[in-house]
């Protein structure tokens, strides 16, 4: 569904003041975007660990309210800017202007990600799983590596330069075995993504640029397989077949 989207530039001393201005004018819900401090009370009620630095309050506010595509713009902005200049006479609300965009429920859904950005807290790099990572990402966290030297040497070249920084903090065979050093608290581990879910708590994160490679699944035609081997093998290509 599509909304019609409309931006008032006020001032943020007076922001409240205006939202109760719109809302007796018949705007239900308003959105506001400010570079306002948080007090001490406000980050007592957030379930935040560490904050990210704030902007500089440049004392301007952004106040967005939402109509549906049908709305009769026509007839309720007028109705909202008269109501704004009546409060002008008594007040300095800034600038006081309304712009108008559209946008879409999806946008909603993925909008709040822009927000969350990684951060390292000492050597642990904190990262969203719909964020990417680059090369110098990788450069002040311990590292899993795998021991197979042909992997190795693509992803000496997929680091350049910073492979010789890395902080190699073990090595493996087994995906299986760097999951649960991952899990441990180890590192991260470095490593492909076979569209498997060792750990709930732990997933895949892609490189960029993208580091591919080719494998080769190889048996003696109609060999006989027990029941272990039978088992893999099927897993193997349901992995496959969902990539």
């Amino acid at each position: 569904m599509k909304w019609k989207k409309f931006t008032l530039k006020t001032l943020a001393e007076a922001e409240d003041i205006v939202i109760a201005t719109l809302a007796e004018a018949g705007i239900e819900g308003v959105e506001i975007e400010d570079k306002v401090p948080l007090t001490e009370k406000d980050k007592e009620q957030m379930f935040v660990d560490i904050l990210p630095d704030a902007p500089d309050n440049d004392g301007i506010a952004y106040l967005n309210f939402y109509l549906e595509e049908d709305a009769d713009v026509d007839a309720i902005l007028p109705g909202v800017q008269e109501a704004l200049e009546e409060l002008r006479q008594f007040m300095d609300i800034g600038e006081a202007s309304i712009a108008a965009s559209e946008t879409e429920d999806k946008d909603w859904i993925n909008n709040w990600k822009q927000y969350f950005k990684q951060f390292y807290v000492d050597d642990l790099l904190i990262i969203p799983s719909w964020e990417e990572i680059r090369p110098e990402d990788l450069l002040h966290i311990p590292l899993l590596m795998v021991r197979r030297e042909l992997v190795r040497n693509e992803l000496a070249s997929w680091f350049g330069d910073c492979y010789e920084e890395l902080k190699i903090a073990a090595t493996y065979n087994l995906i299986m075995n760097a999951a649960s050093m991952v899990k441990s608290g180890i590192g991260t581990a470095l490593c492909f993504d076979i569209g498997a879910n060792f750990y709930d708590d732990l997933c895949f994160i892609p490189l960029v640029p993208a580091m591919e490679t080719g494998s080769v699944l190889v048996w003696k035609k109609n060999q006989m397989f027990g029941a272990a081997a039978s088992s893999f093998i099927r897993f193997l290509k349901n992995a496959f077949q969902a990539l």
